[in-house]
């Protein structure tokens, strides 16, 4: 594994951690319609994700494992940017609650593999 392949890795590792453990609050606020704080919470998730699918697809050059998990953030981004574009408050929040974490927890999962596999 390359130093710059590790260091994406321990960076996606880092802010994944980070995601997971916001994630449940800012869908609480979604269904709180609390605008303002989810509104800011989310485009930062938007950006996070932009960057985080552009990084998935050079670690698949590496470890085809990612490129399905790839597609998969992609799509979910996809519906994410819609329900924005709709200011669906609920449905931000389940798709923050109930595809975009577990998304993330799959991404641990598979940087921990990578990671003992590398060793």
């Amino acid at each position: 594994m390359t130093d710059e392949l590790q260091e994406l890795l321990q960076s996606y590792k880092s802010y994944s951690e980070r995601a997971i453990q916001q994630l449940d609050a800012v869908s609480e606020k979604c269904y709180q319609n609390e605008q303002a704080f989810v509104w800011d919470a989310v485009e930062d998730f938007v950006d996070a994700m932009e960057y985080i699918t552009k990084g998935l697809v050079y670690i698949s050059n590496t470890y085809e494992s990612f490129s399905a998990l790839n597609h998969v953030f992609t799509e979910q981004f996809k519906g994410l940017l819609q329900a924005m574009e709709d200011k669906d408050m609920v449905a931000i929040g389940d798709i923050l609650s109930y595809e975009i974490k577990p998304l993330f927890e799959q991404l641990l999962v598979k940087i921990e593999e990578v990671s003992l596999d590398s060793r």
